[in-house]
């Protein structure tokens, strides 16, 4: 079971801004049913910040930034 912080501290700042009208949602290949046991985990949490939003995702490898490799990662962009 995983233990999800109150949605205040998730995104403090998404009062600031319109709802978004979608996203994109890439994630790490390991993560998912490995890291959270079955069902869409990442999805529902997305969903429960932001709303019924269009999400469009895949998954992928790892993060690049700058000289470091990340795996493990989840990336959303919002278009607002």
């Amino acid at each position: 079971m995983i233990r999800r912080p109150p949605r205040s501290t998730l995104f403090p700042y998404t009062t600031l801004f319109r709802s978004p009208r979608g996203g994109v949602y890439i994630s790490c290949a390991f993560r998912g049913a490995h890291l959270f046991g079955p069902g869409n985990v990442e999805m529902t949490m997305i969903q429960d910040v932001f709303g019924d939003i269009p999400i469009a995702g895949f998954f992928g490898h790892s993060e690049i930034f700058h000289n470091r490799l990340y795996c493990y990662t989840g990336v959303l962009t919002l278009f607002i």
